[in-house]
This record gives C-alpha cells, structure tokens and sequence, in this order.
C-alpha cells in the first residue's frame, strides 16, 4: 500500500519509535513534535494519507487539532493514540469522524493494521471524489436526484425538460464515474458524505 503517515506526537522517543516502526513497515512517514509544527507545513495530498495523532498534547490538543483540520475541510483519516483520556474526548474525537483509537501502550501491530485500513478507505474516497469532481454542476444535480430515489421522468417535469435530457445527463454520470447501476450511484453518494 502506497501512502504517507503524518505522526504528530509530543514525546520525542515515542515519535521516534514509531516513526522507526512505520518505515519499517514499507511507508513514508512524516512526523511532528506538535499540532502547530504540523500546521505549518500540512497541505493536502492527491495520494493517500493517515493522521496519526496524540491525543493529549501541549498547546494544542489532538481533538483541537481534528476540529482546526475539520474547519479546513481537510478529509483526512484519523487514528487517535492515547496513553490518558477520558471516555467523553475518545467519544468526541469518535463522534467528530476519527478512523480509530488507541490507548498506550497498544500492540504495533494493531496500529499498522489501521493504518494499512485507513490509508485504502483514503484511497478510495479520494478517487471517488476526482470521478465525482468531473461532474458539471447540472450532472451533480441530477446526481442527487437520483441518490434520493427520483424518477427521471419527476426530474423533467421539476426541471421543465425533456426526459431524453435527463437520461442524457444519467447517461454522462454513469460513464464518468464509471459504475453501472443506482446502487453503485447511492455506494457513491454515501463515500462522498461520510468526508463531509
């Protein structure tokens, strides 16, 4: 599996472990000593990626941290690792969209396992998103009219057009997204909605 890493980790030999760890395991990795260090630099990648990420650290928190990155609008999975954190910042971090938890010490490879799991759903979902995204905006339309279980001939008739214009559009959206089938549609829609 191709992809990068990003640690954020406060503890300079914990860091250094499992960076020592992951490269190991075949990936590049990226580390940081804090949440603003990562800040300064991040940028979003075409390729996959994980956030692997302390939960408790100075300054900024792991869970401030996922919210900053929420508010970019940053669809990045996320693995939380923790050696102290109450059952209510697990949930939240949880609630707020994070891949997995782990408390400290846990087995490396468990952490690899998520990673590995992780770095595939990103891949997945960012090239769900580069189909999606050569849709024109009428296509996207018609897209979610379809997702909602709309007939084309109801999409005509609510747009005043055609019904062959509305299977035109159908048509350009199945071939650009490349599937066969409505469930293949609502697989997409639902992808595209668990990153919002």
């Amino acid at each position: 599996m191709n992809g990068k890493v990003l640690l954020v980790e406060d503890d300079d030999s914990v860091r250094e472990a499992l960076v020592s760890i992951i490269e190991e395991h075949g990936l590049n990795v990226q580390a940081y000593s804090s949440a603003a260090q990562f800040l300064e630099s991040f940028k979003p990648s075409a390729k996959s990626e994980v956030i692997v990420l302390d939960m408790k650290m100075p300054a900024m928190t792991g869970l401030e941290l996922q919210s900053k990155l929420a508010e970019m609008q940053a669809h990045i999975p996320i693995i939380f690792i923790s050696g102290q954190s109450h059952k209510e910042e697990i949930i939240q971090g949880l609630k707020h969209g994070a891949s997995d938890f782990l408390l400290k010490p846990f087995k490396f490879e468990d952490l690899l396992f998520s990673i590995d799991k992780c770095l595939k759903l990103d891949l997945d979902y960012k090239q769900i998103k580069n189909k999606h995204d050569l849709l024109t905006p009428r296509e996207k339309e018609v897209f979610e009219e379809l997702v909602n279980g709309q007939l084309l001939k109801a999409i005509a008739i609510k747009w005043d057009v055609s019904e062959s214009v509305v299977k035109l559009h159908k048509s350009n959206i199945m071939q650009k997204l490349q599937i066969e089938t409505l469930q293949d549609l609502t697989r997409i829609s639902i992808a595209l909605k668990s990153h919002q």
